[in-house]
């Protein structure tokens, strides 16, 4: 997966000689918190959150006469759009960042991609955007363990949603299946792996009760998939951007660029 498939093209930016109410102004009326600074020719000079802002306003400066030069963060950190979402993941871990700028070889601003965009695409990879219901197999032996179930899988003709193997027990280092089903097919599945003896790992909330006989039931605590996502970006729900990650805008400013991506070239 490219990054250039998931950032917010063509992203709001403003000029670094704009005030800072300039910056405040434009994350409310399109509730964003990350802007990209530009120069007249588009070329990336720093980026501007809501945290330089508020750290601007609590330090009791002439908020309103300071200019965005003044408090933006000079090195953004930049990829291109060809790269891969595994490095733009290693890159927000690595950096402690909550946005990525995507550049062309100019230095251009091409895009954004913020921890949220990056959630919503780990939010698919686990099928949580499509109707359904989570099982967890412990995966003891690895491999082996991992090819009785989807051999178990296939028997019962389980409609898998999505299939993921990572270590996300706080009982052991061993991995676990992260498995999500249709609706109509949960019991079945567990039955079905069950009497494959494995062990079916129980997130919270669960309402099943099928248990494998060959080996005992492990107690998960906490929300399991919230836990997968949250370590595969090791980052806190509660501290994620409020915006639309696929939000298009059509304005134009003398601070700022923003263009329909559908519309045709010049």
């Amino acid at each position: 997966m490219r990054i250039g498939y998931h950032m917010t093209p063509n992203p709001v930016t403003i000029d670094s000689r704009a005030r800072l109410n300039e910056a405040v102004r434009l994350m409310e009326r399109f509730g964003i918190s990350h802007l990209p600074v530009v120069d007249d020719e588009r070329r990336l000079t720093g980026v501007v959150t809501h945290r330089e802002l508020l750290q601007a306003a609590c330090q009791d400066m002439r908020f309103a006469e300071c200019s965005v030069a003044d408090v933006m963060l000079r090195r953004p950190v930049t990829l291109s759009s060809g790269a891969s979402m595994t490095s733009a993941v290693s890159l927000v871990c690595e950096k402690h960042v909550d946005s990525l700028i995507v550049v062309d070889s100019q230095n251009r601003v091409e895009g954004i991609i913020t921890r949220a965009d990056l959630l919503l695409v780990m939010s698919r990879l686990l099928g949580l955007d499509r109707e359904g219901s989570c099982v967890e197999v412990a995966l003891l032996e690895h491999n082996d363990d991992l090819a009785i179930a989807f051999n178990a899988l296939r028997e019962v003709g389980a409609k898998v949603i999505s299939a993921i193997g990572a270590c996300v027990r706080d009982d052991g280092d061993e991995p676990a299946l992260y498995l999500r089903v249709d609706d109509s097919t949960p019991k079945r599945v567990e039955e079905a792996l069950a009497r494959a003896g494995l062990i079916l790992l129980e997130p919270e909330n669960a309402t099943s009760t099928i248990v494998s006989r060959k080996r005992p039931r492990h107690q998960l605590n906490g929300n399991s998939s919230m836990r997968l996502l949250a370590r595969l970006l090791r980052t806190n729900f509660d501290d994620q951007p409020r915006h639309d990650p696929l939000q298009r805008l059509e304005i134009g400013s003398p601070r700022m660029t923003v263009s329909d991506p559908s519309a045709p070239a010049e």
